[in-house]
């Protein structure tokens, strides 16, 4: 199941896939962003979702 439906994502796609836009180190660990095919914008911070914004 999407981790996505655990911040409020309506969604909740079953077997979701994300593109990843960009990433870089910070002194907080590296960050992705990524995009989810239901078309939210997901960060990523260490591998585990920090936050994101449903489409």
């Amino acid at each position: 199941m999407c981790p996505l439906k655990d911040w409020g994502c309506p969604a909740a796609q079953r077997q979701p896939s994300w593109r990843l836009l960009s990433s870089h180190s910070t002194s907080a660990g590296e960050v992705e962003y990524c995009r989810c095919t239901c078309d939210a914008l997901v960060v990523l911070c260490e591998g585990e979702v920090a936050a994101f914004t449903p489409r």
